[in-house]
């Protein structure tokens, strides 16, 4: 039974107030009030009705049905305000009722006009209980004046029933304010438990979710660590710039992994060809992603280049490319279910016979600039990158052969550089801007140009992030 009670008077909260909430704790209290009230008005219906007190029985009839809608209006609108002053309105309107109906200021009913005040006190605010009380107190200074002047109001009851009336309106507002504030209490003592178990629970699950950010923290520092491992070991195991660069006349490397290890690699080598020419080869690849998959990449990358390359003396830049993509694409495959995987890596190729006084270039996916004479070439790549089995068709890598110059400088680069998002417009660099850039900072010293691309770099990036890892080798033969 008291759980159907309750049940009920929830059904009258409005549905946007959270249970949680201290406007919560307030509706059902009103609602609860507003049945009591009409419980209490029903037996004072009774008591009027005995008594012949006719204009306070239709007040209380007309009240009554105004105290459900109240509970109905305040459902779909949820104004809990509202709600409160309506109450106080209707308790205002029985009030001065029946002290008209029962002898103005002798009425035993004056003290009703307190009801008010406390309804919105409880229920809507300070400032709305401050109105009524101060409505209430015009109306008893309206009642005496009255009086002074010799308007009197007739009781309309019969003179026996005085002391009758008077025993139920001071009796029934006594009960009924205690009732209401022995609700009111325990309202408000269920919420102040509801309040601090929903403390406790929040407390605990705070230590929950501060135990969670420890450990994620930690399980973060030690992936990091082991992330910065495996960064010393990609350095390790592809070389150093410093030994590139000491191959050449001039050059310089511009590396600038996203995240901690990267999926660009540079790979070099210096050997004599099978003919007996001194040989130099140069190749910049970009792996597919970047991070840690791209990582695993560049290390396979570079073992297979060292079999292809310083242990089958291989240096046609084509062949090379042929031999890379038929090792990657066998080890990459699945050959239990014969599913292949579309990851590998665009690389560019060249190859410089300085016996021969020849450059050579092949390229997978990836193209090559060269300055000579104050112009920019661009040497293209084939269409395909290496590792990749999507492709229906043999696979052919292109060479090309360039002769050198004193002055000629040979530039190979990842798509990091110009696909970085920046500028004012936030846009990608692109290749033409990137290409008219080199052209301008070519006459510079190596070291000088790489400082001007990191700078052109940071500048047009900005605020942005990172969009992939960036590599420009340029070299001067």
């Amino acid at each position: 039974m008291q759980n159907a009670i309750k049940d009920f008077i929830k059904w009258f909260i409005p549905p946007n107030i959270s249970p949680q909430s201290e406007d919560y704790r307030k509706a059902g209290l009103v609602i609860y009030s507003i049945w009591i009230t009409l419980f209490f008005s029903m037996i004072y219906l009774f008591v009027a009705m005995s008594i012949c007190l006719r204009d306070l029985v239709d007040t209380l009839i007309i009240t009554s049905i105004f105290f459900v809608t109240i509970l109905f209006l305040f459902r779909s609108t949820g104004r809990l305000i509202l709600t409160g002053n309506l109450f106080a309105a209707n308790l205002f309107i029985i009030s001065v009722i029946s002290i008209i109906d029962t002898g103005g200021i002798d009425s035993p009913s004056i003290a009703w006009l307190i009801l008010p005040t406390v309804a919105a006190l409880m229920y809507a605010n300070k400032n709305s209980a401050f109105a009524w009380a101060v409505v209430a107190l015009a109306f008893i200074i309206e009642f005496f004046l009255v009086g002074l002047y010799g308007i009197t109001f007739t009781a309309k009851y019969h003179a026996e029933a005085r002391n009758v009336y008077g025993f139920f309106a001071f009796t029934g507002l006594f009960s009924y304010l205690l009732v209401i504030f022995v609700i009111y209490e325990q309202a408000k003592e269920r919420f102040a438990l509801q309040l601090k178990a929903a403390n406790i629970k929040i407390s605990e699950k705070n230590e929950e979710i501060q135990t969670q950010s420890n450990y994620l923290s930690e399980a973060l520092q030690e992936i990091t660590h082991s992330i910065e491992y495996a960064k010393r070991i990609q350095r390790a195991v592809l070389g150093d710039s410093k030994d590139l660069i000491e191959k050449f006349r001039q050059g310089f490397v511009l590396f600038e992994p996203r995240d901690i290890v990267s999926g660009d690699f540079f790979w070099h080598s210096s050997l004599t060809s099978l003919r007996g020419d001194s040989m130099k080869v140069l190749i910049g690849a970009d792996c597919t992603g970047h991070g840690i998959p791209g990582a695993f990449m560049t290390i396979m990358g570079n073992a297979l280049l060292d079999e292809i390359v310083n242990e089958r003396k291989i240096t046609a830049p084509n062949q090379i490319l042929q031999e890379l993509d038929q090792k990657v694409v066998a080890t990459l495959q699945k050959k239990d279910k014969g599913e292949g995987i579309n990851d590998g890596m665009d690389m560019a190729v060249l190859v410089v016979n300085e016996t021969q006084q020849q450059a050579y270039f092949a390229g997978a996916k990836s193209p090559m600039w060269y300055i000579s004479q104050g112009e920019i070439h661009q040497v293209k790549g084939s269409k395909y990158p290496i590792g990749s089995n999507q492709y229906n068709t043999v696979k052919v890598y292109e060479s090309h052969t360039i002769t050198l110059h004193p002055d000629t400088i040979f530039y190979l680069f990842s798509d990091g550089f110009q696909d970085q998002f920046g500028g004012s417009d936030n846009k990608k660099y692109l290749r033409s801007r990137f290409r008219r850039f080199l052209l301008s900072i070519s006459h510079f010293p190596f070291s000088k140009q790489k400082n001007l691309l990191q700078q052109e770099f940071t500048s047009w990036k900005g605020s942005n992030e990172q969009t992939d890892d960036v590599l420009v080798i340029g070299v001067q033969v």
